[in-house]
């Protein structure tokens, strides 16, 4: 499976949560669930900070190995739609 912005945003948003980081470096995978509370606010800071175009920092990284690896979204799903201009 290719990193795709949806995929890269996902993994930024997952990263957001540090038991969520923790988890996934012990057990190499992602947990079975993930507490969503917080994500939209975590989200609008990524995207008006970061845009839709991700460069992944270390802790990002690590998460998205585990979804590529997982292939399961416990926490839900980011879709990046292109084409689409966010403005603040």
């Amino acid at each position: 499976m290719k990193a795709t912005k949806s995929l890269k945003m996902t993994a930024a948003l997952y990263a957001t949560r540090r038991e969520v980081v923790d988890h996934v470096r012990v057990h190499g995978r992602l947990p079975e669930m993930i507490n969503r509370a917080g994500f939209p606010t975590a989200f609008g800071v990524i995207l008006r900070r970061r845009g839709t175009d991700l460069t992944l920092n270390e802790t990002e990284q690590v998460v998205l190995e585990a979804l590529l690896r997982d292939e399961r979204r416990p926490g839900g799903w980011v879709c990046v739609l292109e084409g689409i201009e966010y403005k603040a």
